[in-house]
This record gives C-alpha cells, structure tokens and sequence, in this order.
C-alpha cells in the first residue's frame, strides 16, 4: 500500500517505545525490569487508518538517529486493536504506552507502564499465540506466568 501512496497523504501518527525482553529474564523471573528499549515507533498514517509502522533506534552516545524497518505486518492494525481495547479497560492513573516484545516468543503486547504507582496493564497484540488469548489484559505477574513454561520449552530445545 505505500508503494501506490502518495507520500503527501500520509502523516505520522503516535509514537511509543519498544522494549525487548529475553526468555532467559522470563525464566529468572527478573519482571520487566530487564525490558531494554531498543528502537523508537511511529505509526504512519493514510485517511485515518494506521498502515504502517517506522522504527528508529537513537544512539545514545552521540544522538544519531538511524532507521531500522518498516512494518506493514499484521502487528501494525494488531497494535491498533490493542490501544482500543487497552482504552476501554477500567484502570485509574496515567500510563506510558509502550511495545513489549519477546521474539523468540513471537509475542508482542502492549505495555501499559504506570506513571503514578498503579498497576502495569499488559494487553497481547494479536497475532499472538493461543495462550495469550484467554485474557483482554494482564498484570505484569499474569503475563510473565503465561509466558514461562514457552520459555522453558524453548530453553530446552536450545
């Protein structure tokens, strides 16, 4: 779709953080304390649908900014679906919205971080496996939970 775009028709929509997370963290049960940020994501935006996503990462030594990708997959509307569904959970507070990604998982969640001592809101992005489905959202502990005995799996054929 951005091939036949024009590209003065799109603009650039909200921009969160992503954070990688290990199976190996998973497993030590360190939380999402161990979460490192990796790249920085904007939505691009055509006649207020989201179509794509951009990622940079920011070197933190001199500030240079370099692109990493950009995704047209199915985690771009996942993510939207996410946000909606994120925005219609009772919560109280301020949040920071970011990306939670375990890839040797192929799991992505949004990650809804408390600014003002509430509780982390985590929020599976589909496509993501059938474990994940049996809630709209997860504490921090519920999610890392879910995702142990996968890590485990996969730590053992490693």
């Amino acid at each position: 779709i951005l091939q036949k775009t024009n590209p003065d028709d799109l603009r650039i929509g909200a921009h969160h953080q992503v954070f990688d997370l290990d199976t190996r963290s998973i497993l030590a049960g360190s939380g999402l304390a161990e979460a490192r940020l990796s790249t920085s994501r904007y939505l691009i935006v055509l006649r207020k649908k989201t179509v794509a996503a951009a990622e940079v990462t920011v070197d933190a030594s001199d500030d240079e900014v370099s692109f990493n990708l950009i995704n047209v997959g199915p985690f771009v509307e996942g993510f939207s679906n996410a946000v909606r569904k994120a925005e219609s959970l009772p919560h109280d507070g301020d949040y920071a919205c970011h990306i939670l990604r375990i890839a040797p998982l192929y799991v992505m969640a949004l990650w809804l971080e408390p600014l003002d001592g509430g509780e982390t809101i985590i929020v599976p992005i589909k496509p993501a496996p059938d474990l994940l489905l049996t809630a709209d959202s997860y504490s921090e502990e519920e999610f890392l939970n879910a995702l142990r005995q996968p890590a485990l799996d996969l730590d053992t054929r490693i």
